[in-house]
């Protein structure tokens, strides 16, 4: 483990890492290397055991990076990094039909019903917001992702629909 000490500038240099810390404030900031994504050790683990860590990811770069390590583990990511991104999307939107507008054609591509929750979960209140005569056709819009059959986790057997 490298710890960041309160002179920032020699620490990032020697850890070739930039900091974002107020150089006037101690850092307090620990980068642990051998958490790094290693593509071997992951290329090893069973689907289920993917599926369990991909879903404990939420940002949309923490799945990027897990993503970007191997062909089979984009195939299992991709989903979450749709769910992720609709997720953020929605609570940080300024236009907030326009944020649900393009969010549809995310959550059609999210077929695995555990990493189509958060993401619908974040729509659905996200109706709450709009003026009382929107809601209704995006509440109908949001339940047709709902009614349609889902596809189990990574390797997983297939859910009842």
């Amino acid at each position: 483990m490298l710890h960041l000490n309160a002179d920032p500038g020699a620490a990032v240099r020697a850890a070739d890492t930039v900091t974002t810390q107020d150089p006037g404030q101690p850092d307090t900031h620990v980068i642990d290397e051998e958490l790094a994504p290693l593509p071997g050790p992951l290329q090893m683990l069973p689907t289920e055991m993917l599926d369990r860590i991909v879903l404990c990811l939420d940002d949309p770069r923490d799945v990027g990076a897990l993503w970007a390590t191997s062909r089979r583990l984009q195939a299992c990511t991709a989903q979450a990094r749709s769910s992720a991104l609709v997720v953020r999307n929605l609570q940080t939107a300024r236009d907030l039909p326009a944020a649900l507008q393009a969010a549809l054609p995310e959550l059609a591509r999210i077929t695995r019903l555990p990493l189509l929750l958060p993401a619908l979960r974040i729509a659905i209140l996200s109706v709450a917001l709009l003026a009382p005569g929107q809601r209704a056709d995006w509440l109908a819009r949001l339940l047709e992702m709902v009614e349609r059959p889902c596809t189990p986790p990574c390797g997983a057997p297939a859910c009842a629909s």
